[in-house]
């Protein structure tokens, strides 16, 4: 558990065993690392209120990745990295950002869930999601993209109130595709 203050933890060329990694933020602004890292296990991150980060770079989970962010600006990133098991991104209120990139691997359900505040969540760069992609965003003005990428399952995106923008290009889906960006002047684009 971290405490209060700015708080960094930095995986580099790092080996965990199976039991995985377990990080608890406090107060303030507080990132996650993992360069060129694999985690045997789960990897669990809880931050608090801050401006907060997670950043995989071609580095592994071998079961879950479960976020939890706090009130105000979080992101979590995945470049060149690939998770065996689900994951499950829960942001809180604020503007916060999901980017799945550089041929990433997700091998079960990812699940990105947004309170109010501008939200971004970007797939793409031939990512490949090898169950369902569920995206469920509140109001504001929120920006979702599946650009490139692969999903063997189905796709669910659903958005609040706001004028929301709904990008889908270039993406292979071998499921059903359900959108609905609720209320606003929302720009989907298929």
């Amino acid at each position: 558990m971290l405490g209060d203050g700015s708080n960094a933890v930095t995986l580099t060329s790092a080996s965990l065993s199976e039991k995985g990694l377990t990080v608890v933020g406090g107060m303030n602004t507080d990132s996650v690392s993992l360069n060129n890292s694999a985690v045997g296990g789960a990897l669990k991150v809880a931050f608090k209120d801050g401006s907060n980060a997670a950043t995989l770079t071609e580095s592994s989970v071998g079961k879950a990745f479960a976020f939890a962010g706090g009130v105000n600006t979080d992101s979590v990133t995945l470049d060149d990295s690939t998770l065996s098991g689900a994951a499950k991104f829960a942001l809180q209120a604020g503007s916060n950002s999901v980017d799945v990139e550089a041929g990433s691997f997700v091998g079960k359900t990812l699940t990105v869930t947004g309170k109010e505040g501008n939200d971004f969540v970007r797939l793409e760069e031939n990512s490949t999601f090898d169950a369902d992609v569920k995206i469920t965003l509140a109001d504001g003005m929120n920006t979702v993209t599946l650009d490139t990428v692969t999903v063997n399952g189905d796709v669910k995106i659903k958005t609040g109130d706001g004028d929301d923008t709904i990008t889908l290009a270039g993406e292979m889906v071998q499921g059903t595709t359900t959108i609905d960006s609720g209320g606003g002047m929302d720009n989907v684009t298929p």
